[in-house]
């Protein structure tokens, strides 16, 4: 039987006689035997206390053993050898050596003889340290398992500590009665880093005197959060837990001797903020870092630095430092993608640095974390009889940003950019990231539950709110949260908390909700009677018998009634008060619902009333100071709104609110940036920053609430916050003007009729634009942005709008510097404002006579293709050049580029002749000749001679060359050729021979062109060769192809300057390195873009438009225009841009002695140009150049 297994296995020699004899006696059951087993050993452990002197647990070393079959259990003995219990003759101990007395056949633990002490060996006592077998089937007590084999039970009954050695963690067993320190050798394999462990002559004995494999010792290095020590420790071969001793334990601060037990005080939590007082103190910084996600294709925003007013400059400055020096923003050096505006509130108790992050926010993902209902906090503290409210200091900069997100916070100062290393206010996703850390802090304690920076805690107990705020605390402190003791609401009765009052007997609303309501003033007029009673029929779905009270007072509203009120209508109305106030009309905020604040502004006051599903929870109304009434009407309407919001602060932050205003001009502020706007009005929307709003235009007419309760405001409430405060306006140009220029300006403003129709309506309200006065409307598409200062001066944001009057000398004060058109109109925009102001400036600065003096030149322009010739020597150019101290006649043919070199010996017009004619007997009379017009092309000699040998002579203007470009690049050409030829001691006239033998791409060489033949060189040819060959169009359609070459590349920055006619004002250059000269056209070409100007001493020149420009200094100039003809119609022979190198050529230096010349000038008539005009080039059919990018390799 089972019962008699257990008798027969005791190893309690006197249980298992005196069970033996018992049940011999009377039968006991086996439930009885285990029982008395249990009892017998329990009261041995209890016997073995008692008696115990000072000693210290068993170092045990157990091994396992397997059950034995049946029939070997009944030859199973209990050995006096070695304390075990096994079959006869199969003893462990035999052949084996007693460690006490040297003995042999038995252990040390069953020695019948007394222990001699151990020479040279220090023997010492530590705690059970129990080798662990993977099959081990018995369990015995005290058992200690290795540290990876722990449970929950076990160690709250052992003291267990996790302490860094060698900055690795190990979780020590704290052993108090131990003299050593021991670590199993698999402790220390897990390290990267392996100690140096030498041999030692300690041995470890456990309780049955067997001997403790010890490898050696080895000094480690401990480190708890307060102390760091190095120690000895042996190193066991045991997998077993490790053992810290008491020395160890002493010194690491891990145990504490206490001499003497105390009652501790009774707890309350007054006590218990002393002893957090640290959590109290400084700005926290949570171990939870925000990261700042972006949307997809998000387009970063820098926005433009703003300027700090020189009287907060200094204060804002030492306002960076301060922030520097907290850790709260730091300073950045490097490029960043977004930056945002620096926004500065000056209040009197202290200057604020805020963030103006509104693009920021149109770009952030927000993580849409849900924020816990006012109802389900509120129903959290239900049965509560103490309330605790802790507020978090500094709310979001408790938590810190990553490196990327703080980057994204950047803003610009004056004295850099900074950014910030905590979580800023007034970005979309700050609320929801801070309830999730709030959260994460508290989310294992139910009784706890965060709302955004507030805590609200209920107790029934002082002993359990005790206990309740030492866990909120504690929390707190292990995640470095701080509250703001001057806002915590400690132990009371009754506290304000989301709107409500808790208290112990229940929730009610805050009295102050209803307070507009009971204050109504008493009606004087049928006007305030239909407000009130506008009011109170909105409310009479949730009042009981409304419609009785207000019988007779509506009688008093037809229109055949006479006003009188008397006892009983004041007795009415304050029964239908006493009603509203009695009945249950308010309900419940539900954060489940969405938030509607309805509000409205009037002349005295301001008006709010916070509904949901169309219900009112709560009213405000408050009045405005005689400063405040003097504001626009856009100010006051948007000063409701902030009023709105921030009396319902409880309810509105923190979420999507949407504001009901019966002005419509507030949904297009919102969307206007900072510095468009008034001072004033960015700090009304500075202050809805924290709030996330929606505008919606509502009738005046269905704003019922809202209106009434700002036209009957509460007369003892004063909007006098920091938005209340006159600010003054800082005009950026102004502020260094004297105080008589100011008043000017006032007094123009007033005597203005312009001026005084826009301030009419910015005092009282700006109606539709064709209602508006007709001086106002060109003023009604800014009228967001209009103000008035208090010395009645109109500004359009930070712009001081401009009397017509004064308009003129503001105008000379943008142009002081003659900067141009561009930086005016730059200057303009930032100081100054009145319709059209941009195209006064442009016209101001075009009549500008000095910047028309000191112009620059004109833009280049593109090049027109002169008209190839149809045959060879038809067309020739001819300039003069000098090589190496000589004068030398160069001419060139257009079609065949053949040039002509002749020395000449004198420059006269008869020598000049004589050379042509003999140049002319060679080749042949050409048809037209091409020349600069200067000495002594421009004699009457060389006209006669042009005249009776049939030449065409075409003058190109001084000082540009690119309209004779052919011979000007051939000059340079042959120039270069013949000097290099000259320095190697070559023949010029070989030179000259292989110049005119080199053929152009895809065409024939310059002499086979002229001559139909190719001529004989030094170079070895084949008679064949020689042979004339001529093949004219070929060479005119290549000479085509590489006009549309050179267009492509001269075009790429030309333009196309507007053709002047005859008896037109213009600018020219007499000297090209002299400011520009006034004159007046007197003839137009013959040549294409050639005119002749007369200055204003009389002189006569002759121009290319490039150097000419029209005069803008006269009001009215007939002669200006332009057209499609005049683009396409012109002809030009400049073919490439030349250096000018030649001289100034005046027609006509001396009126009186070289007039003869100028009538023979001026006789050419226009007609007479040669050249055939191009056709017009339509846009359908015009030649598409490919970008220079594409051209062909």
């Amino acid at each position: 039987m089972l019962r008699d297994k257990i008798i027969q296995g005791l190893l309690d020699k006197a249980l298992q006689e005196r069970l033996i004899r018992e049940t011999s006696k009377k039968a006991k059951t086996l439930q009885e035997v285990v029982s008395e087993c249990k009892t017998a050993e329990n009261s041995k452990v209890q016997a073995s206390v008692m008696n115990e002197k000072l000693s210290v647990n068993a170092l045990k070393n157990y091994r396992n053993y397997r059950n034995q079959s049946k029939n070997n259990q009944k030859n199973e003995v209990n050995c006096k050898q070695c304390g075990k219990i096994h079959e006869k003759k199969k003893c462990p101990a035999y052949g084996t050596k007693c460690r006490n007395c040297d003995g042999r056949n038995h252990w040390a633990k069953m020695c019948r003889t007394q222990r001699n002490k151990q020479k040279n060996v220090a023997a010492r006592r530590v705690n059970a340290i129990e080798e662990n077998c993977e099959n081990s089937e018995t369990i015995y007590i005290g058992e200690l398992k290795s540290v990876n084999e722990l449970d929950m039970k076990e160690t709250n009954c052992v003291w267990y500590e996790k302490i860094y050695v060698n900055k690795n963690p190990v979780m020590f067993k704290l052993d108090t009665g131990s003299q050593v320190n021991v670590i199993p050798k698999s402790e220390l394999l897990k390290w990267e880093e392996k100690p140096a462990v030498r041999k030692c002559k300690t041995a470890v004995l456990d309780y049955s005197d067997n001997r403790v494999p010890i490898l050696g010792e080895c000094y480690l290095n401990c480190q708890t959060k307060k102390y760091r020590k190095t120690y000895k420790f042996l190193v066991t071969s045991l997998n077993s837990c490790p053992i810290l001793g008491l020395e160890a334990c002493r010194e690491l601060g891990l145990i504490q001797r206490l001499n003497m037990i105390y009652k501790s005080p009774i707890e309350t939590p007054e006590l218990i903020l002393k002893e957090f007082a640290d959590v109290f103190t400084g700005t926290g910084r949570l171990n939870r870092i925000v990261k700042i996600k972006l949307k997809e294709n998000s387009v970063p925003h820098v926005a433009a630095p703003r300027k700090v007013p020189l009287a907060i400059h200094n204060k804002v400055k030492e306002e960076l430092n301060n922030m520097v020096e907290a850790g709260i923003i730091s300073k950045v050096e490097e490029p960043t993608e977004w930056v945002s505006n620096m926004v500065v509130i000056d209040s009197p108790k202290k200057l604020r640095i805020c963030l103006d992050p509104r693009p920021l926010n149109e770009a952030i993902q927000r993580p849409h974390y849900p924020i816990p209902t006012a109802d389900a906090l509120v129903t959290q503290l239900q049965g509560g009889k103490v309330f605790t409210i802790l507020d978090a200091k500094n709310g979001f900069w408790q938590l810190p940003l990553d490196e990327k997100s703080s980057y994204l916070t950047t803003f610009c100062t004056p004295w850099g950019r900074y950014r910030f290393l905590v979580l800023p206010f007034g970005l979309n996703s700050a609320p929801e990231e801070f309830q999730k850390a709030m959260d994460e802090i508290y989310e294992e304690d139910e009784d706890i539950n965060p709302y955004f920076d507030d805590i609200a805690l209920g107790s029934s107990t002082v002993e359990e709110h005790c206990r309740l705020l030492r866990r909120t605390l504690l929390k707190a402190r292990k995640a470095n949260l701080k509250f703001n003791e001057l806002k915590t609401q400690l132990s009371q009765t009754s506290v304000n908390y989301l709107g409500h009052v808790l208290s112990d007997e229940g929730i009610k609303p805050d009295p102050k909700k209803i307070r507009a309501i009971e204050q109504f003033a008493t009606p004087n007029c049928k006007e305030d009677l239909q407000r009130f009673l506008g009011m109170v029929t909105y409310l009479a779905k949730f009042t009981p018998h409304i419609s009785n009270l207000t019988h007779n007072l509506r009688q008093l509203l037809k229109k055949d009634s006479v006003w009188i009120w008397d006892a009983n209508t004041e007795r009415d109305f304050e029964l239908i008060k006493q009603a509203i106030m009695k009945s249950p009309c308010l309900k419940y905020f539900d954060k489940n619902k969405e938030v509607t604040v309805s509000v409205d502004a009037s002349k005295n006051g301001l008006g709010a009333v916070l509904l949901q599903e169309s219900q009112p929870v709560a009213y405000g109304s408050v009045s405005l100071t005689q400063t405040q009434q003097r504001y626009a009407q856009i100010e006051k309407e948007l000063m409701a709104v902030i009023y709105g919001l921030e009396h319902f602060n409880y309810y509105t932050y923190g979420r999507i609110v949407t504001v009901q205003t019966d002005h419509k001009p507030i949904l297009g502020l919102s969307k206007k940036p900072y510095d468009t706007i008034s001072p004033r009005l960015q700090r009304m929307l500075l202050r809805l920053n924290k709030y996330n709003i929606q505008l919606e235009y509502v009738p005046g007419k269905n704003l019922v609430i809202a209106d009434a309760l700002s036209r009957a405001q509460s007369t003892t409430d004063k909007f006098d916050v920091v938005l209340g405060q006159e600010a003054t306006v800082r005009i950026n140009l102004l502020t260094q003007a004297s105080p008589t220029k100011w008043e000017e300006i006032a007094k123009m403003t007033t005597d203005d009729p312009e001026m005084q129709d826009v301030l009419f309506h910015i005092n009282n309200g700006w109606p539709e634009k064709r209602k508006t006065k007709i001086a106002a409307q060109p003023y009604w598409h800014c009228k967001e942005e209009l103000y008035s200062t208090k010395e009645r001066i109109i500004c359009r944001g930070q712009r001081l709008v401009v009397p017509v009057k004064y308009r003129k000398e503001i105008l000379k004060l943008l142009h002081l510097s003659h900067k141009g058109v561009v930086s005016s109109k730059i200057k303009a925009k930032e100081y100054f404002y009145w319709p059209n102001i941009n195209r006064d400036v442009e016209e101001y600065v075009s009549k500008c006579k000095i910047c028309q003096k000191y112009q620059r030149e004109n833009q280049k322009e593109i090049l027109i293709n002169p008209e190839i010739p149809g045959r060879p020597w038809q067309k020739v150019a001819c300039d003069f050049f000098c090589l190496k101290g000589k004068e030398h006649l160069l001419m060139i043919d257009y079609l065949s580029k053949y040039v002509e070199l002749k020395p000449l010996n004198s420059t006269t017009a008869q020598y000049v002749i004589t050379v042509m004619k003999s140049i002319y007997a060679t080749h042949g009379i050409l048809e037209d000749l091409v020349s600069d017009g200067g000495p002594p092309f421009n004699s009457n000699l060389m006209t006669n001679f042009f005249r009776e040998w049939g030449i065409k002579h075409h003058v190109t203007p001084p000082h540009f060359p690119r309209a004779n470009g052919q011979i000007e690049r051939a000059v340079q050409t042959v120039k270069n050729s013949l000097t290099k030829a000259a320095d190697e001691g070559k023949d010029l006239y070989v030179v000259l021979l292989d110049y005119r033998i080199q053929p152009a791409k895809d065409m024939q060489s310059p002499a086979e062109l002229l001559m139909g033949r190719k001529l004989r060189t030094f170079l070895p040819s084949h008679p064949d060769q020689l042979k004339p060959t001529f093949d004219v169009e070929r060479a005119r359609e290549a000479l085509r192809k590489r006009q549309i070459i050179q267009n492509k590349y001269a075009n790429k920055h030309a333009t196309v300057l507007p053709v002047l006619h005859q008896n037109a004002k213009v600018w020219f250059k007499h000297n090209m390195k002299k400011p520009w000269k006034q004159g007046t056209i007197i003839q137009v070409g013959p040549q294409p873009r050639s005119y002749i100007i007369k200055g204003e001493d009389g002189g006569v020149f002759r121009r290319n438009r490039f150097h000419i420009r029209q005069d803008y200094t006269e009001d009215d100039n007939p002669c200006w225009s332009r057209t499609v003809e005049d683009l396409y119609n012109s002809d030009a022979t400049e073919i490439s841009r030349i250096p000018n190198s030649s001289a100034d050529s005046q027609v006509n230096a001396s009126p009186k002695t070289n007039k003869s010349k100028i009538n023979q000038q001026l006789q050419v008539p226009i007609e007479n140009c040669s050249e055939q005009s191009n056709p017009v080039v339509r846009k359908s059919s015009r030649n598409i150049v490919k970008p220079f990018r594409y051209k062909d390799n």
